[in-house]
């Protein structure tokens, strides 16, 4: 599949192919100049770690198939299971998110990188968790900052969730 995005672009010509995305970028600067945003990136999007947390929170809405929203959650789903897997067999992806497994358990999320800066959104929708991981940073990890982020705070956000039960016994000591 990469080579055949790669034969496309020559075929298209780097020129050109350059040209056609600087008109695009500049249509949407443009674009976001007229909705007031001051603070737009090269790759065309700007976002902060709290969209990033409200878009996580609408997925997990949207699968538990709570409000009026704009995907139904089998949408969701199916955009979250593996639809494609490289040729290595280690990288698979749905549609419009990575999909992965670590220790047993399956992950969804959606990274991105312009010059200077790298991001990553990882999703545990069974468990309601999301890490969100933003760097101004070239040659950074995200995906791994966000799997270590998941890794650290699951079991504090599970504990915290969990029914209250019987009050936790303090030591005499």
């Amino acid at each position: 599949a990469r080579d055949l995005q790669l034969q496309d672009m020559l075929a298209e010509g780097l020129e050109a192919r350059f040209a056609r995305h600087a008109q695009v970028a500049e249509m949407t600067a443009h674009w976001a100049e007229e909705m007031g945003s001051s603070l737009f990136p090269a790759a065309g999007y700007a976002s902060t770690a709290e969209d990033l947390a409200r878009f996580a929170s609408w997925q997990f809405r949207v699968l538990a198939r709570k409000g009026d929203e704009a995907l139904k959650s089998n949408t969701l789903r199916e955009m979250q299971r593996v639809h494609w897997v490289d040729l290595d067999f280690e990288t698979t992806w749905g549609l419009g998110f990575s999909v992965w497994r670590s220790e047993a358990k399956t992950f969804v999320g959606h990274g991105g990188s312009c010059p200077g800066y790298r991001t990553h959104l990882l999703l545990k929708p069974d468990e309601n968790v999301a890490t969100i991981f933003m760097a101004n940073a070239q040659g950074v990890g995200a995906t791994e900052y966000a799997q270590r982020m998941y890794e650290i705070v699951a079991p504090a956000i599970k504990e915290a969730l969990k029914p209250s039960g019987t009050p936790k016994q303090l030591d005499a000591d």
